[in-house]
């Protein structure tokens, strides 16, 4: 069996969950993938995440509408965000994002999404939905209450039809535990 670069080593992928919760994480989940956390110096932690495609503005605003978001738009009063620009420390809780391709639009970040905490983000075509360890008020792990969040999350995208948009890109990442390089935790 080769070595693939791509891949956690052992120590790093079970550190915080052995293999028979993962594995049961993993066979179970369809949508949302077990995302471990990268490391390094961008303090992120382990999170679920769905990623889902969209089909220009009108199709992303009728899918955040259809799980419960509601993406505002930029007004004269907002202060938006430049990377150019250099802000104060009273400006940074003030400072919206737009969404990438869309101006006008306002970033969404914690919204609930059929009853449930998650960190909605949106990129160009796709965006994805974060389960990240607000049950456990965890900021880098997360449990099984965020699993369970995750399965009362899928039974309502299965109602919607959105397994169709599912973006399988993500399953290439290599902190993305999915059967494209950790096969033997679906099996």
């Amino acid at each position: 069996m080769s070595v693939q670069l791509n891949r956690l080593d052992d120590r790093q992928l079970y550190e915080n969950h052995d293999r028979s919760t993962l594995k049961r994480w993993c066979k179970s989940l369809r949508f949302f993938h077990y995302m471990r956390a990268r490391r390094g110096h961008n303090c992120e932690g382990d999170t679920f995440a769905a990623h889902f495609t969209y089909d220009g503005k009108e199709d992303l605003l009728q899918k955040m509408n259809q799980i419960g978001v509601d993406i505002q738009r930029i007004t004269a009063d907002d202060l938006v965000f430049d990377p150019l620009e250099s802000y104060a420390l009273d400006d940074l809780d003030r400072i919206k994002y737009t969404i990438p391709g869309f101006d006008d639009l306002i970033q969404p970040h914690l919204e609930e999404v059929f009853g449930q905490s998650v960190h909605v983000w949106i990129q160009q075509h796709t965006f994805e939905l974060i389960v990240a360890g607000d049950v456990t008020r965890s900021a880098y792990e997360v449990g099984e209450e965020d699993y369970q969040i995750c399965l009362l999350l899928e039974k309502e995208f299965d109602s919607l039809g959105w397994k169709v948009f599912l973006d399988e890109e993500i399953k290439r990442q290599p902190h993305c535990i999915s059967e494209v390089l950790y096969p033997e935790l679906f099996v």
